[in-house]
């Protein structure tokens, strides 16, 4: 998931929007799984990880791919 997490940064960093969207879903959909498992998910702290779910989503609506870069790497990635 984490590997993922950083192949979207870079990639939506350097703007391969298409690799980076790609690495974002696959990151979001380990995610969601990880966050079902009733043992994970008491360990993440789910209500502080929504708002910045909510902005990165925002943000790829928008085409901005600096602030789901942001996103991903200072808000959503340290609280995992």
């Amino acid at each position: 998931m984490q590997d993922d997490l950083r192949k979207a940064v870079f990639c939506l960093r350097l703007g391969m929007e298409g690799a980076g969207n790609h690495h974002l879903a696959t990151f979001l959909q380990k995610l969601s799984g990880h966050l079902a498992r009733p043992d994970i998910a008491a360990a993440t702290p789910l209500p502080l990880l929504l708002p910045h779910i909510q902005a990165l989503v925002e943000a790829q609506e928008r085409g901005d791919y600096l602030r789901a870069a942001d996103l991903l790497e200072y808000e959503i990635r340290p609280l995992l």
